[in-house]
């Protein structure tokens, strides 16, 4: 719990690389993939491995057209590679306008750190007979716990008395968001 000094099993991070932003001169953001123990920052997302780290920087760089430049995945002094194949909009030589290319930055990591939304996660528990909840509210982490099989025909406002409440950390938050890009979302219940 504490991490003592000497007790190095507990010491160790399950995600020991994070994505990080910042905003360099020119008023752009960056994002990049470090080292979390290095880092005083709390990630946006956190990683297993650096590559799993690049990987999905890699795609959501795609997805939303950042720059890879910016991004730091592709180090030049010039012009990055997507820019020459027209998936970037230039970006990383100046000619986008900051505005435009932080709303779409800023889209991303709103959307890794789950919107702000609330809603139950209902998987199945450990017994035939009851569910697994979890409850993230405003996109924080509340709790988790194990409801009878037949809870779903209450109310949702009555859902909460199933949830022991769970101190959030950095894992947890990456172990849901990982959860919720891999499953379909018919376990999601939103409020």
């Amino acid at each position: 719990e504490h991490k003592p000094k000497y007790n190095h099993m507990l010491k160790r991070s399950k995600f020991p690389y994070g994505l990080y932003d910042y905003l360099d001169d020119n008023g752009y953001v960056r994002m990049y993939v470090g080292q979390s123990s290095k880092i005083q920052d709390l990630p946006i997302a956190a990683f297993s491995t650096k590559r799993e780290g690049i990987e999905l920087l890699t795609k959501w760089t795609e997805d939303y057209e950042l720059c890879q430049k910016l991004n730091d995945l592709y180090p030049t002094k010039s012009a990055c590679f997507h820019h020459s194949i027209k998936k970037c909009n230039g970006a990383c030589i100046g000619l986008e306008n900051v505005e435009e290319y932080n709303a779409r930055a800023t889209r991303m990591v709103d959307e890794l750190n789950l919107n702000g939304e609330s809603f139950y996660i209902i998987e199945n528990g450990r017994q035939k007979n009851e569910k697994a909840l979890i409850l993230v509210e405003n996109g924080m982490l509340i709790g988790f716990g194990y409801a009878p099989y037949f809870f779903q025909k209450q109310p949702e406002y009555k859902w909460k008395r199933f949830i022991d409440i769970y101190q959030e950390d950095r894992d947890a938050k990456t172990i849901i968001s990982g959860y919720l890009r891999k499953s379909s979302m018919k376990n999601l219940v939103r409020f």
